[in-house]
């Protein structure tokens, strides 16, 4: 019984962390003047030189795609980027940015880039390793622990587009 107590007063601290953490992120995007989708798109062409595609973005940050597409058509009309047919992919579309988008992520994401470098400089390798590993045994096990409560709902859109 002390057991679950002690797991279920730690499960309530990690989840109050994991909260805090998207707060702090979330304040960032605020503080940029961008809405979080629109932030987190321009955070990843930046992180990745400048371009990706709509499923990258997707796929990284377990985004939905009518949520990234919107934010890229609203980025487009700012400025911030400018898209291309994929050369590889004729169905897919290259984001990249542009001059004022790349300014713009230098001036806002820079700076949040530098700090969580310098986070993990102050974490340790060994402090960055549990993170790294404890969050992805923790995400391995709930998806497991949690998949009878997911399927249900799969099976049901399975089922509705089959008929």
């Amino acid at each position: 019984m002390k057991e679950k107590k002690q797991i279920e007063a730690e499960l309530v601290l990690y989840n109050h962390i994991f909260k805090e953490t998207g707060a702090v992120y979330n304040e960032l995007a605020r503080l940029s003047t961008l809405p979080a989708s629109e932030y987190w798109v321009l955070y990843y062409l930046f992180v990745t030189n400048g371009q990706g595609t709509q499923k990258d973005i997707c796929d990284q940050y377990c985004m939905s795609k009518q949520t990234v597409n919107t934010a890229q058509k609203h980025l487009e009309t700012k400025g911030y980027l400018r898209c291309r047919t994929d050369q590889n992919d004729k169905r897919s579309k290259q984001m990249m940015l542009t001059e004022k988008g790349l300014a713009f992520a230098n001036d806002k994401l820079a700076p949040v880039l530098m700090a969580e470098n310098r986070v993990f400089f102050r974490m340790g390798e060994e402090g960055r390793r549990q993170l790294i590993e404890g969050s992805r045994l923790y995400l391995k096990l709930l998806e497991q622990e949690t998949w009878d409560l997911i399927k249900p709902d799969e099976q049901l859109l399975t089922d509705l587009n089959d008929k």
